[in-house]
Parts: C-alpha cells; structure tokens; sequence
C-alpha cells in the first residue's frame, strides 16, 4: 500500500509594509503511515504543531513514490476532533490546502482521499465511506506573543518626574521566534517625550519601537519606558509589529497590543507667570536673593539658571550687570507634596549702574586777563551704564569759604557730552550721584574739581581819598586778609582815572630825591617827599595770584590831592572827589579856598572859573566878593595877609566835566566822572532745552563793562540764576537780564524761553481682555502730550518686542501677554507708558496629525476618521469634510478621486468671530477596476494531463504593493459555470464529464496586517470551452496570433453556395455546445454531423459550436462558428 504524507508549510510574511514582500518558508514532513480506514482514526494518532495568530500554514498531501494516480482531496477542519467541515469545497484535485490563521486558540486539520467525485456524494457523512482514505490528524495550536505592562512609579509628578512603565513580552511558543518588535502609537493629543530609562540599544525613541530581537522558546523579555507628558494625562497603544515575517501597520490592526493610560499627580500652590524682573546694578559688590529682585515672598520657590536645572539660582551680585536683553532663569514652585509647578521661564535685567567716568572742565580758570568776563564753565561728562537722559547731581563749595556750599543738578540727554555750571566764586566742584532714565539711582565717588574765577566784589585799599602838602609822605595799603593773593603791582593815573601806569621803586634815592616810592610790588604803597606832580593823583593796586595768572583783580582807588599853603595858593575840597564816578543827575558840592600867604593884601581880585561843560542847576556862592554868571569871574573886595576865603559851586551832574580855577598864573582843577546807568545791546533768545537743563543765556552787550556791579536774572518777573534748572512749566516763559551799576540798573529785553518736556503717553482703553489666536491686534494711537517734542517716534511693544500692527498673535505659552506704548522725542530717551494691558491669548482649536487613509475600493462608501480635536480656549462650531475642494459626507468614492486631497475643517468661534481651523492634506488611494484581456474562446485538453492555460495580461492602474495586493488563478467550471476546481495550479485533468470551461480570476485586496484584509474587487476574465484532444497533438495557435480573417458563421441552410461551408480545404472537428464531438472531415465544414447521437447526416440546429482546425502550417486553431438560418 502506498503510503501518504501530509507536508504542512508555514508562510512567514516579512516586512509587509516593504515594496516587494519575501516570503520564507519552514518546511515541516509529517510522516503519518499508511492510509488507513476513518474507523481507525481518534485522537490520539495526531501531530501537534505551534504557530502565531497570523501565520499561513499550508498542507501538502504527497505519497511516497509521487506517483501521479487521480485522487480527489478532501480538506477539513474542526475545533474538536470530532466534527468535522469541508475547507476546500471547489478544490477536490488540489492536493494543498492553504490558511492564515485569524484566531488563537487549537484547531484540527485533515484529508480525506477519495478515488473518484462520485463517491463523496453518496456519503452524508465521510466517516461512513469505505473506500475514502482518511489521513491522520494536524493539531495546529495557534498563540500570539504576550504583551503586558506594569506603572514601576504610580501618579509621579507632572512637570519634574517621568512616568515609568516596564513591559514584558512573551513568547508562549516552544520553539524560538525572530525578529520581533513593538511599537508605541501616541493616541492622546499631547506630544509626548518617551525613551528607555536606560541607554538601551534596542529602543529607537524616534519612532517609538522596541527592537526585542529573538525570543527564545517561554522566554520573556523587559524594557522600561520613562514617559515625558505636558498633560497630566496620556494613552498610548503598544503593540507587536513584528513577528518573524509578520507585520502589523498600527495599532488598529495588531493582533498584540495592550492599551496603557496613566496620569500624573499636578502640582498644587501659587503660580508665577511674568516676562521680565529688573533691578538697578550698583557700582560696588552687592548681593540681593533673586525672589527680592522678583518681588516674591514665598520660600517655596525655586530658581535655575538653566533649563535642564543642573544649577539652582539664589542670588544675583548687582555689580555684574546682565546683558541688555537681560538674563534667562527659571522658576518652579514646589507644593507640600513635593511636587513641582511647570518651570517658567523669565528674564532678569540687572541694569548696568550709570557711573561717570569723566568729569573735566574745559578751562579750570575762568581768565579775565583780555579785559572779557566769562560767567560760566563748560563741563565735559562720559557716563558709562544706564540709559539717557541722566540727573547728575553735584554741590559746589566756596574755595575761600568751604562751609558755604550749593546742591544743584543738571539734566543731560546723552551719555556724554558737556553742560555748564555758572559759579559766583571760585569753587569746588563734587559729584555726589547720577540718576538714570531707567530710574537706576548710583553714589558717585569721583574726584572733584575747582574752577578759579576773579573776585565778584571789591578789594579796598586802606585810604579812598588823602590831602598831602609838598614834601610829606603818602602811604596807601591792601590788607589781603585771606592769602589769596601773592601778586602785587601798585599803579597811578593822572587822568582822573582814564589810564593807569604801574609803579616801579626808586632805586637809591639821594636825600633830596622827589617822589620817591618804595613797595609798589607789596601790599603797602609808599612816596616819600611828595612834590606837586599833579592836582590829582589816583592810585589802586592789581592783584594776582602766581597760581592763576590769568586771572586780575584791581582794588578801590585812592585820590591824593596836592595842597599849598605857601604864597597865593588855590585848594579845593569835596567830598565827591573820592568817587570814582558821580551817578548822572546827582548833585555835586565842591569848594575852592584861597589862601594869602604874601606879604601884602589883594584888592578886587578876581579868579577864572572855566567849565569844560556847561553844568546844569550851578549856584556859585563865594564868600567874598560878587561872582558874576556871565563872566564866570569871581571878584574878592580884599584878600588880606593870611587870609582865606572860598567859593561854593553846586550842579547837577549830566556829564563829565572838569572845573578849573585860575588865579593869575596859578590855576587849580577838578574833575568829575559822570556815570549813567548801565547801557546794554539785545538779549538773545536762547536755545531750547529740555526739562531738567540749566538757564544759560547769554549777558546783553554792555558799554563800560568795569562798572558793572551785578547781572541780575528775571523769569516771569522772578529772580532766577543761571544755571538753575527749568521745568516744562517754564516753557514759554519770559526771560529778562538786568545790569546794575552802582548808579541804577538797565533791564534789557524780554525773550521766551523754551524748555521741551518729557513726552506724557495718555491712558487709553482698548478692551483687550483676550485675543483669539492668530488675529492681529486692533490698536489706536492714545494721545500723546509732545511738551515742545517736535520729533516724536511711538510704537506698541507686546512682550517686550515692537508690534507692528496687522500682525497675528499666537499662543506661545501660558502666561498672561503684556502689551503698553512707548515713545521717544528730543528729550527724556525711551518713555514708556505709565500704563500696560494684560490679555490672554486664546488658543484655537488644534487638530491631531490626518493620517493617509488605506487604499480604498472602487465604488466603495468611504468613511474617513477624523483626526483628534483639542479644544483649547475656543468654541466648537461645526465640522466637515474637503475632498477635491468640495464638502465630503461619506460618499461613495469612485476612481476619480484618486490622487485628490482630503482635510478635515473645523470651524470656530472666538469672542464673536468665527474662523475655520484646516488640518494636513492627505491624498487619497482609490483601487482602479482592473481590467483582464479576453483570453481564447476554446482550450483542449488530453485525458490526464494538464491544462495549457496561458496567463492573460492584465491591467493593473496602481503596481502591486506591500498594501495593494493581486491575487490572480485559474478557475475551472462545469457545464452550468459551477465551481469544479477553485485555484487550478496545473495538476492533470481526469474528470472531462464534469469539467467543461475555464475562466481567469484576479482579485484586488488590500492588506492592514496578517488577520485584516478585504478584497476590492473580484474580477472575471471571458470564459473558455474546454474539449478534449482528440488529434494528434499540435501547437494551438491563440486568436491574436492569426493574421487570418475567420468565419465567425456559416448559413448551410439556404444551399445557395454562398457561406455554406467553414474551413474548406483544412482538416475541422467541430463539437456542440456540450463539448461532444460531432463532425471530423478534411475538407472543411458544411454544417452536417457525421457523429455522435444528433442527427448523422443532419444540418444541425442554429447555435454555437465549436471547431479545431488543422493550418496548412501543420498549427491548430481553436474557435466558435455559429449556423444561422436565413
């Protein structure tokens, strides 16, 4: 007895999402004797074997000799051993029965081998069938790899810890697996951070797969997870991807998965949510906690200087200034579980303190030298640090009074430039602090500075006016009380004070030497032996200091005036004389006495008044005699031996005038100097300055320079100095320079003053409480008070940055968005408004990634699965489908949308306004029909042999694929085009009663994983008579590869000689329409029967037949031809 084998095959997939699949096979030969009768059959005589939910396992029957004898196989299946069903119902010849497995779980498999098909229909039950062979059983145990997980850390901390989950995978089998490996699909909405707690090779954390490697037989493998979350919650599916040579697309198609959500334990305290904390630097070392510079009180806090926190932040030293931008930290606060806020990010600006590091003036000594007074010093500054505009503070101190001192302070726009102080003295100069634009307020330890200037009051000799008689001695003296100077030089004029000389020593004076001076370079003035040099002599001394040459000062005047009293001697007296000047219009008194020294008495003498004026208001009253108005002649009756007598003269000073006596020969003169109030030029307007500057103004031109006593300031009619400071309130006021002599005083002009403010930013409402996400601000300019700025530039900042309006705002974190207005003019640099808007941003609606959608069939209903919605801080409206730019509502696609796109449309609303979210386009794969060339009409074949069935062509609009798949076979029909063999693979043909036609098959299937997989379309060729071979064997010469143009039909009906006969000439056999022969002759066909039990002899019936004819190339050539009756 022949003996039978059952050859079980198990098909591995690999790679299944690869271009090409390779298919490895493990080919296992069960030996399982003789074929023996099902009475025999239990369940102990079974062969066990193991494979994975997925696998495809194949049977084979074989016998030992592989001889070919016509069996038909029976194929059956059951889940006890006991009841069993038919697997292969239209595949009796096939001795291969094919499966992939789709359930876990055991599973019985057999064949049933019978000698003819006949014998399988008599039977109800194959157990009875005494001639059917029946093999022995195949117990396939079918198991899938065990994936668990266990939480190694329960509800960790949301924002400082992981989530660490540890997986276990499980191979169940006894025999080893390879190649396996398992994925993570992210199904929550949040982006998640997952990686292997350690550093493990075998975990891509980039697209989430474990690579497990080969199992061996209940072995267990372990990774551990640590999983980063934003939320504190998430899901995740994990599954096996990979087995062997199978493979699973996602988590929706895995056989093996487990579903993990897990959450984490928030943090619950205070929250800390700002952009920037600034505090002023300072010059020296000073260290300040970082929650004071934030204005936190709370302990429970910390702060990192880096984002990965490996260095916590305590305190900052303010000496070390940050970068402008400032100085990115990190906050968390820590709740009394331990658990930590979500780090904030903020910036701290330690503000660079202002400190000066010049402060120089452009000449220390204000020289007076050239006869030019200058009332002020030009100051040059460089300030380091800090932003402009700066206050710089300074006090100045009397030189030769230190306990008389001035604060002030001076306004400047720039960090370094120069300003000017107006001292009233020689002085001390000392900064003592600088106050920044950025309210940054630093001590200043800078080396102070003086600035010499001449005296601003009198320095007075010991006498103002002495009478000396010829031959005596006149001294005149300078106390310099306070050592200021080390410089004398005495000088005399005898031009009433028009022109000075200086004095020199005599040098070895003999006794009778005349006007001999001695100390003209001391404090004390001496002439010895005074002669009549001059009626008048004035005297003053000029003083210096050897330190500051350039710098004079003159003391008051003495007037010497020369008296004689020997002979006829004329003198004159009046107190008037020892001024300088006589205010204008002042009245003046002088006398002139006459004195008789001679040895005789006068009569009618008369002495000569001249006046080189005319003098106004004079009254002359001699005390003897007449005086006459006309003449200018006073006449004296009698002038006796060693009498006096005198004139009084009075007037009103106008002008300068001299008046002179004369008296024979002799004549003696006096000379007043007549001074009117101060005469001065236009006062310019000076220019503008801004808020916080000093007065400086310019000193109208003034004649007679040297009697000016004092320059007096008026704003608005109020005393100011020059140098004070000026407010906006200033602006416009009106300014006036008063010059005072000791006759009166001249007010010049007035001139208005302009004094820019610091802009002001008006407070307005914009209503913004929140934005939604992606609309740009709508913003209105507030009103801005210019003060005089005539260059103003403003903008928005939002968050620290300029915003241009029209731009969308986007969430970028959680914290509150802070938006004010700023502006910059001539003066006070960068001001911001004393006001700021805080807004939230409302996040839109956030759509999860569209995945590609599968393949999808031709004229099939497609519902797309919408992507994940995160609803953020908007209203869910509507939503809808795009495809191919028009609304989508589960239709049906056909294959006109293949290559088109598809998105998923949300629409929101947020504060009132609607908008529309889009997610990623995705294209989508619709299945073409598949369309299958025609193959031949007819096929012979020979009693036990195979089928010669070429391949037609078929069209294929998408190429094969790791997902599109085409399966394609054979398919052989009865008479009634009944299933008689399902997948003929080319094994001999025996049964020619009941196999009569032939038609090709190709499916269209898409494939998601081993266990999921759906056919598209099922589509059949044309179907092909088959008729047995009853010639000798010739190449069959296909349809389309006969240039020769065929009958198609014959009419042997009319016998009118036209198209009564097919093929004359050429060996024909003709069948009918149930494939039985009925005409064989080798002159072609009339349409008659010479066979067969239908009418011998006969024309037969209209219809189709079908015929073999011989070429005279020796080919054959199969076809229809069909009798017609006319």
């Amino acid at each position: 007895m022949k003996r039978f084998y059952l050859l079980v095959l198990i098909y591995i997939f690999i790679n299944i999402s690869a271009s090409s699949a390779k298919v490895a096979e493990r080919t296992m030969f069960v030996n399982l004797g003789e074929l023996r009768n099902s009475s025999s059959v239990n369940k102990s005589e079974y062969f066990s074997l193991e494979v994975l939910k997925g696998d495809s396992i194949k049977f084979t029957a074989v016998w030992d000799d592989l001889s070919e004898i016509n069996y038909y196989y029976l194929w059956q299946m059951s889940t006890d051993a006991e009841s069993w069903s038919e697997v292969n119902p239209y595949s009796f010849e096939d001795n291969e029965y094919e499966e992939v497995v789709q359930e876990e779980g055991v599973k019985y498999y057999r064949v049933v081998v019978l000698t003819d098909y006949p014998t399988y229909l008599q039977y109800e039950n194959i157990e009875e069938c005494e001639g059917c062979k029946i093999s022995d059983v195949v117990e396939v145990i079918t198991k899938s790899l065990d994936l668990t997980y266990e939480v190694l850390n329960p509800e960790p901390c949301l924002v400082t810890e992981t989530l660490n989950l540890r997986f276990y995978v499980k191979n169940p089998l006894s025999r080893a697996v390879e190649n396996v490996k398992v994925n993570i699909d992210v199904l929550s909405d949040e982006a998640l951070r997952i990686s292997a707690l350690e550093d493990s090779s075998s975990f891509n954390d980039s697209i989430l797969q474990w690579n497990v490697g080969t199992l061996l037989a209940n072995e267990t493998k372990t990774i551990d997870i640590a999983v980063k979350s934003p939320r504190y919650y998430f899901s995740l599916g994990v599954y096996v991807s990979t087995v062997e040579s199978l493979h699973w697309r996602d988590y929706e198609y895995a056989s093996t998965k487990v579903y993990v959500e897990e959450m984490f334990r928030e943090y619950i305290g205070d929250s800390y949510s700002f952009y920037t904390a600034e505090v002023c630097g300072s010059l020296t070392p000073n260290i300040v906690d970082i929650a004071t510079c934030c204005g936190i009180t709370s302990s429970d806090i910390r702060f990192y200087e880096d984002e990965e926190r490996q260095k916590e932040a305590i305190s900052i030293d303010t000496s070390i200034p940050t970068p402008k931008e400032g100085k990115t930290y990190y906050i968390v606060g820590v709740d009394k579980s331990g658990c930590e806020s979500r780090m904030t990010d903020f910036k701290l600006i330690v503000r660079e303190a202002p400190k000066i590091v010049k402060a120089e003036p452009e000449d220390t000594i204000l020289c007076n030298i050239d006869g030019e007074m200058v009332d002020r010093a030009t100051i040059n500054y460089k300030i380091e640090g800090g932003i402009p505009p700066y206050t710089i503070y300074y006090s100045s101190y009397d030189i030769n009074n230190p306990d008389y001192n001035i604060d002030n302070f001076v306004t400047v726009q720039s960090a370094e430039g120069s300003f000017d102080v107006f001292p009233l003295m020689s002085s001390e100069y000392k900064i003592t602090s600088i106050f920044s634009h950025d309210h940054c307020w630093t001590d200043q330890d800078v080396a102070p500075f003086r600035i010499y200037m001449p005296r601003s009051h009198k320095c007075y000799v010991s006498t103002l006016q002495d009478y000396k008689l010829v031959g005596e001695d006149y001294k005149v003296s300078f106390d310099d009380i306070d050592g200021e100077f080390d410089t004398y030089q005495w000088q005399v004029s005898y031009d009433n004070g028009n022109t000075f000389e200086d004095l020199i020593d005599t040098v070895n004076p003999e006794v009778d030497t005349i006007n001999v001076v001695s100390g003209a370079q001391t404090s004390e003035l001496k002439i010895s032996n005074l002669d009549a040099m001059q009626d008048v002599a004035i005297y003053r001394v000029k003083l210096s200091n050897s330190r500051i040459p350039c710098i004079v000062n003159y003391s008051s005047s003495s007037k010497l005036r020369m008296h004689n009293y020997s002979m006829l001697a004329l003198n004159i007296f009046s107190e008037d004389l020892s001024e300088e000047y006589i205010c204008e219009n002042e009245k003046v008194e002088l006398k002139c006495d006459i004195f008789n020294g001679e040895a005789k008495v006068y009569e009618d003498m008369e002495i000569k008044l001249d006046f080189s004026v005319p003098l106004e208001d004079l009254v002359v009253i001699p005390s003897n005699g007449t005086y006459d108005y006309e003449t200018s002649i006073w006449t004296i009756d009698t002038l006796g031996i060693g009498r006096h007598e005198n004139i009084s003269i009075s007037f009103s000073a106008t002008e300068d005038a001299t008046i002179r006596f004369n008296c024979g020969s002799d004549s003696i003169s006096a000379s007043f100097n007549v001074l009117g109030t101060p005469v001065i030029g236009t006062l310019q307007t000076p220019e503008p300055v801004c808020e916080g500057a000093n007065l400086c103004a310019t000193v109208p031109e003034i004649q007679q320079k040297d009697d000016v006593t004092d320059v007096i300031w008026h704003l608005d009619d109020e005393l100011i100095d020059l140098g004070a400071v000026l407010f906006k309130d200033n602006n416009g006021s009106m300014l006036q320079c008063e010059v005072v002599n000791k006759c009166g005083s001249t007010m010049s002009n007035k001139v208005q003053i302009e004094v820019k403010g610091v802009p002001e930013i008006g407070k307005i409402d914009e209503g913004i409480y929140s934005v939604c996400e992606g609309e740009a601000l709508k913003l209105s300019v507030p009103k801005i008070e210019t003060y005089g700025n005539t260059d103003i530039k403003g903008r928005w900042v939002l968050n620290g940055e300029t915003y241009t309006e029209g731009t969308p705002v986007y969430k970028t974190n959680d914290k509150y968005y802070e938006l004010r207005y700023e502006v910059e003019g001539e003066c006070g640099g960068v001001i911001k408004s004393p006001w700021e808007y805080y807004f939230v941003v409302r996040e839109g609606i956030k759509l999860g990634e569209l995945k590609t959608p599968e393949p999808i069939c031709d004229q099939s209903l497609f519902v797309p699965s919408a992507p994940i919605i995160s609803l953020k801080g908007t209203n869910f409206i509507s939503e809808r489908w795009v495809l191919d730019g028009e609304e989508y509502n589960d239709d049906m696609i056909t294959y006109e949308k293949n290559g088109k796109k598809l998105y998923y449309e949300v629409t929101q609303s947020c504060n009132g306004k609607m908008s529309v979210v889009r997610s990623n386009e995705v294209e989508l794969t619709v299945i073409p029909p598949i369309e299958i060339s025609d193959i031949p009409e007819v096929y012979e074949y020979e009693e036990g042999k195979a089928l010669n069935l070429p391949n037609p062509i078929v069209e294929y609009a998408i190429e094969p694929n790791d997902v599109i798949k085409y399966n394609s076979k054979w398919t052989l029909l009865d008479e009634d085009e009944s299933v008689v063999v399902e997948d003929y693979k080319g094994q001999p043909i025996y049964d020619g009663e009941m196999i009569k036609q032939a038609r090709y098959e190709v499916k269209s299937m898409v494939y998601l994983s081993p266990e999921v997989q759906y056919t598209c379309e099922h589509m059949y060729s044309n179907t092909a008579k088959l008729i047995p071979e009853v010639a000798t064997a010739l190449e069959v010469v296909m349809a389309d590869e006969d240039e020769t143009v065929w009958a198609t039909a014959i009419t042997p009906y009319n016998q009118n000689g036209l198209n009564d006969t097919f093929a004359e000439g050429m060996h024909v056999k003709v069948f009918d329409s149930r494939l039985q022969q009925i005409f064989e002759g080798d002159n072609g066909w009339d349409g008659t029967a010479n066979m067969g039990s239908r009418g011998v002899g006969a024309i037969q019936p209209p219809g189709i037949y079908y015929y073999s004819v011989v070429l005279p190339s020796g080919e054959k050539k199969l076809g229809l031809i069909e009798i017609v009756r006319m």
